[in-house]
């Protein structure tokens, strides 16, 4: 390919790994839709165990196992050591707190942890859309700035993984595991069917004038793609089993978080032998260099971590076996202390994932910004 063709590529790495990778909300639901029900649970206990809790260090093995960013941990210790330390205080403080200073059971304060857990998670994945939708714009040789634009492309992210995500959700009784919904009244199926029908219109209208707005404004092939895979998403999500619907967004968010994880790491240009007081780095070089090094350190992680810290999601769940990804070690410590420990740090994770997703992507950050867009750009184009 020649260099001329490299600058003007509208793509993150290329176009065949952006497709897997970055447009997985094409390929994901509509594999949902043809598997055959007897797949479907297994299938989504493969995906959740590869890549549920990679995606969820993904961001730290950015900022510690990638030695680019090393000056960004440095100059904002507050922000990534200290404000998770005060974080981890702050939720142990309100796990452990006598029933007499916060009038709640502990099940129901790891409920009530679910539930702003769970408003913070469709707000992530909202910005993670916004975000790869602005480093697309950031491959445009032309008009990157148009705040009416950006307007536009923000209320289709925080509409997607937000308001639709919320209302399904409500409505097809996945509120029932919080007490706080219990016995909710639900829609009948045929008025479920017309609010479906509604959704898609409102959707598919919503797809129509955006693309007209991409195409005029000469967004490039790769960011309508993407723009394009978020409302496919969303109307084919419309149309999957309850149980199903959170699931293909959460799998989308994964495969891109993971996706653009691998890109970076693999990108990385930092040569530990010339900084002999840095040897943390050194392994983390030499696994960055290798083919899918990053991907299989973040899937063996993945695998060793879900077996413990889906313990919240347990816990929430009071103590259901079927919620479990793998039935084992949890199982046998639902009547001990440990259980509550395990969903304590589970729930840690959780906010630790936001706290630093948002430090090593923060590109309004002049510092955050001059580390992560070389690691952003093509192989060969540093």
């Amino acid at each position: 390919m020649s260099a001329l063709a490299l600058q003007t590529s509208h793509w993150i790495r290329s176009r065949t790994w952006d497709s897997f990778w970055l447009l997985s909300g094409f390929w994901i639901p509509t594999l949902l839709l043809f598997v055959p029900i007897d797949g479907i649970k297994p299938l989504t206990i493969v995906v959740t165990l590869l890549f549920w809790m990679g995606h969820r260090i993904s961001s730290l093995y950015l900022g510690f196992c990638v030695g680019e960013y090393r000056e960004v941990v440095q100059a904002r210790r507050h922000y990534f050591l200290s404000f998770p330390l005060f974080l981890l205080c702050l939720l142990a403080g309100f796990l452990l707190v006598p029933e007499s200073v916060i009038p709640l059971s502990l099940l129901h304060r790891f409920v009530l942890l679910a539930f702003f857990d769970y408003f913070l998670s469709l707000y992530h994945f909202s910005v993670q859309h916004y975000g790869v939708l602005s480093v697309y714009r950031g491959r445009l040789p032309h008009g990157q700035r148009d705040p009416a634009l950006l307007r536009w492309d923000w209320w289709v992210c925080i509409g997607v993984s937000g308001i639709f995500s919320v209302a399904m959700d409500y409505l097809n009784g996945e509120f029932d595991a919080y007490e706080i919904f219990k016995n909710a009244p639900l829609l009948s199926e045929s008025a479920m069917n017309a609010l479906r029908l509604g959704l898609t219109a409102v959707v598919v209208v919503a797809w129509l004038l955006m693309l007209r707005k991409y195409v005029q404004r000469q967004q490039g092939v790769a960011r309508i793609l993407y723009l394009s895979t978020l409302c496919y998403l969303t109307v084919v999500s419309f149309y999957l089993e309850p149980l199903l619907y959170f699931f293909a967004v959460q799998a989308q968010h994964w495969f891109v978080s993971l996706g653009l994880t691998t890109h970076m790491a693999s990108n990385s240009q930092f040569e530990p032998r010339k900084q002999s007081h840095r040897p943390w780095y050194r392994p983390w070089a030499w696994i960055n260099a290798r083919a899918f090094g990053p991907l299989l350190v973040l899937v063996l992680l993945s695998i060793g971590l879900t077996p413990l810290l889906e313990a919240d999601y347990f816990i929430v769940h009071r103590f259901d076996t079927e919620t479990l990804t793998v039935q084992g070690i949890l199982v046998h410590l639902q009547d001990s202390a440990w259980i509550y420990v395990l969903g304590g740090l589970a729930m840690f994770s959780s906010f630790l994932h936001y706290i630093y997703d948002r430090g090593v992507f923060r590109l309004s950050d002049p510092l955050t910004r001059k580390v992560a867009l070389p690691l952003l750009m093509p192989p060969g184009q540093r």
